[in-house]
């Protein structure tokens, strides 16, 4: 999804879709209702906790040459989801390019909006971890990984080594 420096996007459009022509299927179109009350909820604890996120104007993203359309990382998992249920309202919330300790931040800020929500909410994390790396690289990175997340050494997983991240080109580790 739309990625900014400093700020966690979410969509402010009622209604949101994508579809899979990229991939060859322009008839495979999904669409959904936009859960517009959750995101100013989860605007205004990601301010309490000093970030930014939220709606991100016509202009700006214009400007950046930007999409609303959702892309496969929602795409994909949607597609599946939705061969059970159909029920649902979506807010897809991008990473910002910040670091792993304001990801947790915003984590902390989604956990306080999602508890104070009067209805259910399920969140999918979606992302790759290691790609486009040698087999080593990208073993050693989603190893290490699994051990700090079984570990629940947040810690560890928040100062992982700048540099083994980017020799596994991975883009997972945030969400």
């Amino acid at each position: 999804g739309p990625c900014f420096g400093d700020h966690y996007y979410i969509p402010s459009q009622k209604r949101i879709s994508g579809d899979f022509s990229a991939y060859g299927n322009k008839k495979l179109i999904l669409g959904f209702d936009c859960d517009l009350d959750l995101a100013k909820r989860i605007h205004e604890k990601a301010a309490e906790k000093g970030l930014s996120a939220g709606f991100v104007d016509d202009k700006t993203m214009k400007r950046n040459g930007i999409s609303y359309d959702l892309d496969h990382g929602i795409l994909v998992p949607m597609y599946f989801i939705c061969q059970y249920c159909q029920d649902f309202k979506l807010l897809p919330i991008s990473l910002s390019g910040q670091n792993g300790k304001h990801h947790y931040k915003m984590g902390i800020a989604l956990r306080e909006a999602i508890t104070e929500y009067p209805e259910d909410v399920v969140i999918i994390a979606s992302g790759d971890l290691s790609h486009k790396a040698t087999e080593e690289q990208g073993a050693a990175f989603d190893k290490k990984l699994k051990k700090l997340l079984l570990d629940e050494d947040i810690p560890g997983i928040l100062d992982f080594d700048p540099e083994q991240k980017e020799q596994a080109e991975q883009c997972g580790l945030n969400s």
